[in-house]
Order: structure tokens, then sequence, then C-alpha cells
């Protein structure tokens, strides 16, 4: 491409998505770890109890096995959002550098017909992810909700 305003708006919007996605998984993992911490401290406690031998019966196995379940909850989704974060990082820095190389070096000789590709597809994957997020926490709520987890708010 050798039109030098579609690299300039691309350098423009990414770093405004990256905003967007650290404003999201900020308000996301706020909630989320809190309960990763807490489900955790609880599995802690469970084994420490189990190792200690102290009141191991039925309740204490089912308890045992609702802790990890529900540690297993909320770890998935952290995964999802771990993975997402990850592509978006390397989408806005591969898609960055291109478009800001073509800004700096000019629109001439061959580098632009590799870097607005690179650029098309940081925005497009930054865009998705940003879409995506707020689809993973409503489904952490729904879980959280359903499966009577507080703080799913």
């Amino acid at each position: 491409m050798r039109n030098e305003t579609f690299y300039v708006t691309v350098a423009q919007v990414l770093p405004a998505l990256v905003i967007a996605l650290v404003v999201e998984l900020g308000s996301i993992l706020g909630v989320m770890l809190k309960q990763y911490d807490d489900r955790g401290a609880e599995v802690t406690r469970l084994e420490a109890a189990r190792s200690a031998g102290s009141g191991i019966d039925a309740s204490f196995e089912a308890e045992e096995r609702h802790a990890r379940e529900t540690l297993a909850r909320v770890t998935f989704p952290l995964r999802i959002i771990a993975r997402l974060a990850a592509v978006a990082g390397a989408a806005f820095l591969l898609g960055e550098l291109a478009s800001l190389a073509v800004v700096f070096a000019g629109t001439g000789g061959w580098f632009p017909w590799v870097a607005a590709p690179l650029a098309w597809l940081a925005l497009v994957v930054c865009l998705l992810v940003v879409i995506a997020l707020p689809l993973v926490r409503a489904f952490w709520w729904a879980m959280s909700s359903r499966n009577g987890m507080p703080g799913a708010s």
C-alpha cells in the first residue's frame, strides 16, 4: 500500500485498542484473581487438614472435591484471558512496528507491501480480542452466579 494515511491511522488506533484491552483486563482480573486466591486458600486449608488427619469423612471428601472443582472453574477463564492478552500483545507489537516503520521510512520500496498485511492482521486481531474479553467475562459471570460463587459482580 502506498497510502501513508493508512499506516498513520493504524499507528494511532492500535494503542487505543491496547488501552481498552488493559482497562478491560484490569476490571476482569481484579475480581477473578480475588476469587482464585480465595479458592486456592480454601484448597490449601483442606489439604492441610487432610495431612493432619483431622475430621476426614464423606462430607470432608465432598467439600474438598467441591473446592477443587470451583478452583478449576475460576482457573479456566483466567487461562483464556492470558492467551487472549498474549495474542493481542504480539499482534500489537507486530502491527505497531510495521506501521511506524512505514511512516518513518516512507511508502517507497518493497516494505509497505510487507507491512500492509501485518498492520491489517494486527488491527483485526486486536479488535477481536477487545471484543472477546467482555464475552469471556460474561461467560465467567454466568458460571459464577450459577454455581453460587460470590464476587461475580
